[in-house]
């Protein structure tokens, strides 16, 4: 393999394994092992990014805050739970347009 083809490669398995771990954490969030936007599932997030990152020759710690940030900003942008106080709406709400 020339290093272009190699480096297409190695892309395209870091990106399937990628995805793999993410529906994972999907399924987990479905069965309800984990609660999406949970530290737990910001972190499971973080975990995956940052070995793709690394696999891929790029910073880890980019692609982990990258991931649990938007892992745990999921909840804020979500339409509000029928079940959510209006104290938890207005702090949603807050945190969004501060």
């Amino acid at each position: 393999m020339t290093g272009g083809a190699g480096q297409f490669a190695q892309a395209g398995v870091v990106n399937y394994l990628q995805q793999q771990g993410a529906s994972y954490i999907g399924k987990l969030v479905e069965n309800g092992t984990i609660t999406e936007g949970s530290p737990l599932h910001a972190a499971m997030h973080a975990i995956v990014a940052c070995a793709g990152a690394a696999a891929s020759s790029q910073n880890c710690g980019a692609g982990a805050m990258g991931a649990a940030a938007s892992s745990l900003l999921t909840n804020l942008f979500a339409s509000p739970e029928p079940n959510m106080t209006e104290q938890g709406k207005r702090g949603a709400d807050t945190i969004l347009t501060a």
